[in-house]
C-alpha cells in the first residue's frame, strides 16, 4: 500500500459509523489524581454483561415486552448522549483537534495488517477544512479546501489531485465520500450534525458505562448497524467531545477495525484564510480526482 493511499483513506475523514480539522492548544482535562474512581459509578461486570446481552437484542429475536421496554430505553440514552456531543460540536464556529488512527487491512491471504498515523484537522465554518496528516512511516499529506476547491497535497510523490467545487466544507466532503466513494470514517465529525445519520440507521445500541480514558471521564456508547458495529467514548462535562472512535466491520473477512484517540480539541484556533489555501509546486504532478479515489478502493480492498 503507498502512502498517499493510507492517508486519504483515513483523513477524508467507508463514512464514519460505517454507513464520522493543526497546531492547537489541548482542551482542559481533569486531573487524574483529583479524580475520585470511586465517583465514577462505573456499573459492575455482571451488569455490564447482562445490559448488553439484552441491549443487542434484534429486532425478529422474540422477547419480553419488559426486556424490549429496557432494550428501547437503553438505545434512548445512548441517543441522548451522542446528540449531546454532536449539537456542542455543531455550535462551535472553529475547532481543531488531533487523532491517532489504526487501521486494518485484510491481504489477498487473508492476512490482517495495520497501518496508522495522527491526524490535525482545522475547521472554519461553514467552509473552510484543513487536514495534515504524518503516516507512521513518514509519509506526509494535506487536504486544502478554501470554499472554492478541493486540494490534496503528496509532497512525498511531488504530486497532487484538486477539484473545483464551490460551497460549503460539508458539500466538498459529500463529494468525496458519496459521488467518488472515497473512504472516509472521520468525515462526519466534521460535518453539521454527526449524530443525523447513525440515529437512522442503528439496529441496537445502548449506552455501555462511565469509564476513564487517561485523565478524562467519558461515556461509553456502542451500537450496531446493519454492516459495522461502533463504539465511541464522549467526554462528560460541559465540552463533550469525541475521546475515542472503535469501527468493526463485521460482514468483512477478518472484521477489520478501524481506531481513533481524539486529543487536542481547541474552539479558538488560528483560522486565518491562508491557512485553507495551497498552491502546489511547478514541479508536482496533477492527478484526476476519479483515478485516484479509484485506486484508493482498490488498494483499501488489497486488489
Amino acid at each position: 500500500m503507498n502512502q498517499w493511499t493510507q492517508w486519504i483513506a483515513v483523513a477524508t475523514g467507508i463514512a464514519f459509523l460505517g454507513m464520522l480539522g493543526a497546531g492547537c492548544s489541548e482542551a482542559p482535562e481533569p486531573d487524574a489524581a483529583a479524580v475520585n474512581a470511586e465517583d465514577l459509578d462505573i456499573v459492575s461486570d455482571a451488569a455490564a454483561e447482562a445490559r448488553v446481552e439484552e441491549a443487542t437484542a434484534v429486532s425478529g429475536h422474540a422477547v419480553s415486552p419488559e426486556t424490549q421496554a429496557r432494550i428501547d430505553a437503553y438505545t434512548a440514552d445512548l441517543l441522548t448522549s451522542l446528540k449531546r456531543s454532536a449539537d456542542f460540536l455543531a455550535a462551535q464556529e472553529s475547532f481543531s483537534f488531533q487523532t491517532d488512527i489504526a487501521f486494518d487491512v485484510v491481504q489477498a491471504n487473508g492476512q490482517v495488517l495495520e497501518f496508522g498515523g495522527t491526524r490535525d484537522y482545522l475547521v472554519r465554518r461553514p467552509d473552510r477544512l484543513r487536514i495534515e496528516s504524518i503516516d507512521d512511516d513518514g509519509g506526509v499529506k494535506q487536504l486544502f479546501f478554501d470554499g472554492q476547491s478541493i486540494l490534496i497535497d503528496m509532497p512525498n510523490e511531488d504530486a497532487y489531485v484538486q477539484v473545483e467545487k464551490p460551497g460549503t466544507l460539508y458539500a466538498a466532503m459529500d463529494y468525496l465520500v458519496e459521488e467518488l466513494g472515497a473512504p472516509s470514517p472521520l468525515e462526519d465529525f466534521t460535518s453539521e450534525n454527526f449524530a443525523a445519520g447513525p440515529a437512522d440507521r442503528i439496529v441496537s445500541g445502548f449506552y455501555v458505562q462511565r469509564v476513564m480514558l487517561g485523565a478524562r471521564i467519558c461515556e461509553h456508547l456502542a451500537w450496531r448497524t446493519q454492516d459495522v458495529d461502533v463504539q465511541l467514548w464522549v467526554q462528560e462535562g460541559d465540552e463533550p467531545v469525541p475521546c475515542r472512535l472503535v469501527i468493526t466491520h463485521k460482514k468483512a473477512e477478518a472484521h477489520p477495525q478501524f481506531a481513533a484517540d481524539f486529543h487536542l480539541w481547541d474552539f479558538a484556533p488560528d483560522v486565518d484564510d491562508e491557512l485553507f489555501v495551497f498552491t502546489p509546486p511547478e514541479s508536482a504532478e496533477r492527478l484526476q480526482v476519479q483515478s485516484f479515489v479509484r485506486e484508493l478502493r482498490d488498494d483499501m480492498e488489497g486488489k
